[in-house]
C-alpha cells in the first residue's frame, strides 16, 4: 500500500481490464481502530502491510457494488461491517451498522448520501479534519487530474444526482478520493466543480 498525503491515509489498487482503470481501496489508520473503505483484493505483502499498521476495527462500503473484497476482510479482522440503510438489503451478508445521510460515522468522518446515483444507498465520506472527500462510483478519476461523472444513464436521476454533489460544494476539502480511476490529492474542489460545470453543459455552476 502507498500512503496519500497524510501519513495514516493508505491506498492499494487493483487494475480493471474491462474498465482500463484502477479499482482503489483505502485504509485509516487511527488509535481508536483502523477503517477499511471499499476494499479490492490484496497482495500478501499489502495484506501483511495491513496486520502490521495495526486493528481494523470498521470496513465502509460507499454502495452495494462495491462490495468488493469486504466480507474476506471481515473474515480476516473481525472488523464490522458499514453501508448505507438503503443498500444494506443487496450485500451478501448482512451489515454490522447501517448508517444514514448526515451521520458522523467516526469523529472526522461524515457520510453524505448520493441515493439519485447509481445505488440509493450510495454515499460519500468527508474527512473534516483532513479536509477529504472519498467517493465510490459517483465520481470518478478519468482521465488523469480531471474528475468525470458515470453516464447519465447509469444514474437513477441525473439532474438531482448532480444537486447531491454541488451541495457537497459547501464543505471544505482540497482532496477527493476515488474508488474507481485516479484520484486528486489538491486543487479537487475546482476539479469537481468544472466536472459540475461540464455536466450541466453551458450552465456555470461558479
Amino acid at each position: 500500500m502507498k500512503q496519500l498525503i497524510f501519513d495514516d491515509i493508505y491506498c492499494w489498487s487493483v487494475f480493471s481490464e474491462p474498465r482500463q482503470m484502477d479499482f482503489n481501496g483505502h485504509l485509516w489508520v487511527r488509535p481508536e481502530g483502523n477503517i477499511l473503505i471499499d476494499p479490492p483484493p490484496m497482495i500478501p505483502s499489502d495484506l501483511t502491510q495491513l496486520h502490521q499498521l495495526g486493528e481494523v476495527d470498521s470496513i465502509i462500503i460507499t454502495n452495494k457494488d462495491h462490495e468488493r473484497e469486504t466480507f474476506f476482510f471481515q473474515k480476516e479482522t473481525g472488523a464490522k461491517v458499514i453501508v448505507h440503510e438503503a443498500d444494506a438489503a443487496s450485500l451478501t451478508h448482512p451489515p454490522d451498522r447501517q448508517i444514514t445521510d448526515g451521520e458522523i460515522i467516526v469523529p472526522g468522518l461524515t457520510a453524505f448520501s448520493l441515493c439519485f446515483g447509481k445505488s440509493p444507498g450510495e454515499v460519500a465520506l468527508y474527512f473534516s479534519e483532513k479536509e477529504i472527500m472519498l467517493f465510490g462510483d459517483h465520481v470518478i478519476g478519468r482521465p488523469m487530474g480531471t474528475l468525470t461523472l458515470l453516464e447519465a444513464e447509469k444514474f437513477q436521476d441525473p439532474d438531482r444526482a448532480r444537486e447531491e454533489l454541488s451541495r457537497l460544494l459547501l464543505l471544505s476539502f482540497d482532496a477527493v478520493l476515488v474508488g474507481d480511476g485516479h484520484s486528486i490529492l489538491t486543487g479537487a474542489r475546482q476539479c469537481l466543480i468544472n466536472c459540475l460545470n461540464r455536466a450541466r453543459g453551458n450552465e456555470t455552476l461558479l
